[in-house]
């Protein structure tokens, strides 16, 4: 009867073999450490409020944002867009902004810190820069605290860029996002700007009126994400010059905020003037621009 080897014993067999031949043994690896993981910063506990730790800035980091097109300054007409969402069967609120298409574009945000800015001097106490603008012309100024997330000011990213310099520091800086957010809080700041520069015009001095509500919560649905508890922040701010010629403006906005991304989409509307032009309301369906967080 022939014996069966299995591989593995024949295997081992000739490896026996060979070492004795030349005394050469094999070369032994130590084990793979990959060493201990970083834990996350933040883990999102879903339980509807959105606290100071779980919107902290992350310095120099580019958050990816998928945006429409910029409309002329001229357009009246915008992108369509539903900010009141859907009420399904089971009572949760749904906002599907999945769609998506070739004339969308891609805008990187990056929280930069004030040390080398031109303008730092001018924000005492603030910490850092985001674009208010996707041009990347002007920046807004903040600053965070376990109390609030506060905005100081405008400025344009250069001291002196080509459609001239802007600085609009507000007196006290107002709470932008007061925490902890959750549904049913609002508030209402004013900032004030006194002996400003805009776009190169000086002294100029204007009010700005923010009227802010975290109003729903629910899932909103984007092309690369989907947030099963998004906090919806509606904001109209009003800004009213006390200097020039320049007649004052309102615009609504729709934030959505997730603990441990911050904001992860917005839409502003259309721009309009209080008494003249209609006001849009708070769930307005024609935006000036669209923005959610995308994955590249």
């Amino acid at each position: 009867m022939r014996r069966f080897i299995p591989v593995f014993g024949l295997f081992a067999i000739v490896l026996s073999a060979c070492a004795a031949d030349n005394d050469t043994m094999p070369i032994r690896h130590e084990s793979y450490d990959g060493g201990v993981s970083e834990p996350l910063q933040c883990i999102p506990n879903l339980d509807g409020v959105v606290e100071s730790w779980e919107m902290a800035p992350k310095l120099q980091q580019v958050a990816s944002y998928i945006v429409t097109p910029p409309l002329p300054a001229t357009a009246t007409q915008g992108t369509y867009v539903n900010t009141e969402g859907v009420v399904n069967d089971q009572g949760k609120r749904i906002w599907n902004w999945s769609a998506d298409d070739t004339t969308h574009l891609v805008a990187k945000i990056v929280a930069e810190p004030l040390t080398t800015q031109w303008y730092a001097n001018a924000f005492v106490g603030a910490h850092f820069a985001l674009p208010s603008d996707l041009s990347g012309s002007l920046v807004g100024i903040y600053s965070h605290d376990e109390q609030a997330l506060r905005l100081h000011g405008v400025a344009s990213v250069l001291e002196n860029p080509p459609e001239g310099k802007t600085l609009l520091v507000y007196e006290k800086p107002i709470d932008f996002f007061p925490f902890p957010l959750m549904v049913g809080k609002a508030w209402t700041q004013t900032g004030i700007v006194k002996d400003g520069t805009l776009r190169g015009l000086s002294p100029w001095s204007q009010e700005d009126v923010y009227e802010v509500s975290v109003d729903a919560s629910g899932e909103l649905r984007l092309p690369d994400f989907t947030f099963t508890q998004a906090l919806r922040v509606s904001t109209k701010v009003t800004a009213k010059p006390k200097a020039g010629s320049q007649q004052g403006y309102s615009q609504r906005q729709v934030s959505f905020v997730f603990e441990c991304f911050g904001e992860v989409a917005r839409a502003t509307s259309m721009l309009f003037i209080d008494g003249v032009t209609d006001d849009p309301g708070k769930d307005f369906t024609q935006a000036r621009e669209i923005r959610r967080l995308g994955w590249f």
